[in-house]
């Protein structure tokens, strides 16, 4: 169940969660992700145009919404439900991912900077699987300026720095980037005790065939250290940037998600 963890990170995003809906089938371009793959995106890919963005978006929050997302995983369905609301004096951003073997949850509380920039306040995370089952939590304390990480029964605790994000909060600020106009995508994200580096790149530009009908996406790619894994993002201009679409390849094999259905609703 290795691609429920990496389902997840959708979403940004948007990047998993149940549902019995079967998988959808996968468009030709989610094969196997190899520079022959993407280059048909290269050309329509947005060149900066000298200009110096915002340092951050400052649109308003979004609007609470619900996307629901299929995949698959050798064979196996995996249905995917993202969610936002408003939750007291902030936000509530929350994935889950589900099949007949187990279950993946995320939860973050979270709230928006005078620029509009996103401050995590608080994640949490919940696995079962085959009856294993796995916790983390994350609490982010801007009195006393310290973050808390809870995993696998171990704390610790690390200096609350500037841009300092929760899994699903930096998910969150990469759309609202993207929304200012960014080329460069570098999140530092506390996760499992340590803060880890997440960057992407911009591929290019496509246009998805999907239940929700035609969606003009721009394709983002994970930086890696490594060729043998590859993650490709396709992100919705016309929802805020939303993940509509993810493409995995790790030890040979290829696993797509595609969004199924999208709601929204006035705050």
């Amino acid at each position: 169940m290795r691609f429920l963890p990496v389902v997840l990170m959708v979403v940004s995003a948007g990047v998993t969660q149940a549902g019995g809906s079967p998988a959808a089938t996968a468009p030709p371009s989610a094969a196997r992700a190899t520079p022959a793959d993407t280059s048909h995106l290269l050309a329509a890919a947005p060149q900066p145009d000298g200009e110096t963005p915002a340092a951050a978006s400052t649109a308003p929050p979004p609007r609470p919404f619900r996307a629901a997302y299929s995949a698959s995983y050798n064979g196996m369905a995996i249905a995917t439900v993202r969610t936002f609301k408003a939750e007291g004096e902030g936000y509530l951003l929350a994935t889950r991912a589900s099949n007949f073997l187990g279950s993946i949850g995320e939860e973050e509380v979270l709230t928006f900077a005078d620029d509009g920039s996103v401050l995590s306040g608080s994640y949490s995370y919940q696995r079962a699987i085959f009856g294993n089952k796995r916790k983390e939590l994350t609490t982010f304390d801007r009195d006393t300026g310290r973050v808390t990480n809870t995993y696998k029964k171990r704390t610790v605790e690390i200096p609350l720095q500037d841009a300092l994000y929760a899994p699903l909060g930096y998910q969150l600020q990469l759309r609202r980037d993207l929304m200012a106009g960014h080329r460069e995508f570098h999140y530092r994200v506390v996760s499992r005790g340590k803060i880890r580096d997440y960057r992407y790149t911009i591929k290019g530009a496509e246009t998805l065939d999907t239940p929700l009908g035609k969606i003009a996406t721009l394709v983002l790619e994970r930086e890696r250290d490594t060729d043998e894994r590859q993650t490709f993002l396709w992100l919705a201009k016309s929802y805020d940037y939303l993940p509509v679409k993810l493409v995995h390849s790790e030890d040979g094999d290829t696993h797509t998600m595609l969004i199924e259905s999208y709601t929204s609703t006035s705050p």
